[in-house]
């Protein structure tokens, strides 16, 4: 097996690992905070179906093959282009645009106070009811709790579809930052490839090593482009210097052909011009 092959095989092993620890976690939590419930199995099912559900993602991720960047870079380097194929091959040597998604713990930070706030009223009104909570009995008590519930339930999906819309965008020329907010206004960042200068990221704390995210930060310029919750930010990192890489080849690509087309063009001229002398002196 290749390096590549172990390379990738273990990205699969550390992902499955990181979804496991996370399992455990909450079937702890559960079973410390709920085992006197009758919702226990339920919230632990639930827990279960999503770890099934993450580790599905993440082998249907695993088994796309990797992309190999470099192939049509190499191809044919003798070959003398003029400035229109050389365009044309800025257009399509360079991969197509590839989509990130904000990390999935953008999604948490968002949304873990209306969660905790809604598990909190949910074990306020089964623990109640299991337990004949005197409270429980005044009126109102319940339709407020159901409220609030429902409130924070809508909180959950507005942050939802804010991480939903937060995406990182490469193309062959530039790289977007697009943040979207549900019912509001929409930013978008761009960095384009012929102005980036550096790019380098950071990790704070165990959670982000541990979940694999962290900030990215793009130096155009005498400004900075930071793009939060980057998933995989050294994969990124590396993907973006390529592709900075690539775009200043087939630049200098370009103004090499179009200086080469400008003194065909010339010599051609020169040659025409010589013979039309040529034959107007016969």
């Amino acid at each position: 097996m290749q390096n590549s092959d172990l390379n990738h095989l273990r990205i699969l092993i550390i992902q499955m690992l990181k979804g496991m620890i996370l399992l455990a976690a909450c079937l702890l939590l559960c079973w410390i905070l709920f085992y006197k419930i009758t919702a226990a199995p339920a919230i632990a099912s639930a827990a279960i179906i999503g770890f099934f559900i993450y580790a599905i993602r993440v082998w249907l991720r695993w088994r796309k093959a990797p992309t190999n960047l470099t192939s049509a870079a190499a191809s044919n380097p003798d070959h003398q282009s003029t400035p229109q194929d050389t365009k044309k091959e800025l257009r399509e040597e360079l991969p197509k645009k590839i989509i990130y998604r904000a990390h999935w713990a953008f999604f948490v930070n968002l949304a873990y106070r209306p969660v905790l706030i809604f598990l909190v009223f949910l074990f306020f009104l089964i623990a109640g009811k299991e337990e004949n909570w005197p409270i429980i009995a005044y009126p109102g008590i319940v339709p407020i709790c159901l409220i609030v519930m429902v409130c924070m339930f809508l909180w959950i999906v507005y942050s939802f579809f804010d991480w939903i819309n937060d995406l990182y965008i490469i193309e062959p020329d530039s790289v977007k930052d697009i943040n979207k907010k549900p019912f509001a206004k929409k930013d978008i960042n761009i960095a384009m490839m012929g102005k980036i200068q550096s790019v380098r990221f950071r990790k704070k704390g165990i959670i982000q090593l541990l979940l694999n995210f962290g900030t990215l930060v793009i130096v155009v310029g005498e400004s900075e482009v930071d793009f939060d919750f980057v998933p995989e930010p050294e994969k990124v990192q590396q993907l973006i210097l390529q592709r900075v890489e690539e775009y200043e080849r087939l630049q200098k690509q370009l103004e090499t052909d179009k200086q080469q087309f400008f003194i065909h063009e010339l010599v051609t001229a020169l040659k025409q011009s010589s013979s039309q002398s040529e034959v107007k002196t016969e």
